[in-house]
């Protein structure tokens, strides 16, 4: 999520947040710490913006359950990782 730090981009991320999605945030200014901080329950907000900082191209952080899917997505066919990336953007699917 671009503009993370303040304003719109802050409360899209905070939303997202809330409703358990994970989180890759940035932002220009220098304040994205602080919102990461305030954040906190998106923990791929701290563990990206730390890979960020350290200069690494790839992460994947977050959840057991993402990591999981980011391990299968390897393997995976292009039409099983099509159904599973549906059924992540249905209404309600970042409850669980």
């Amino acid at each position: 999520m671009t503009g993370a730090s303040s304003r719109i981009g802050y409360e899209l991320a905070r939303e997202y947040a809330e409703h358990g999605f994970d989180l890759l945030i940035n932002a220009e200014d220098g304040h994205l710490a602080e919102a990461a901080d305030r954040l906190r329950g998106a923990q791929v907000a701290r563990q990206g913006f730390e890979a960020l900082m350290a200069g690494k191209d790839k992460i994947t952080a977050g959840s057991l359950k993402t990591r999981a899917q980011a391990a299968a997505n390897k393997v995976l066919p292009d039409s099983a990782k099509a159904e599973l990336h549906r059924g992540m953007a249905e209404h309600g699917s970042g409850d669980d």
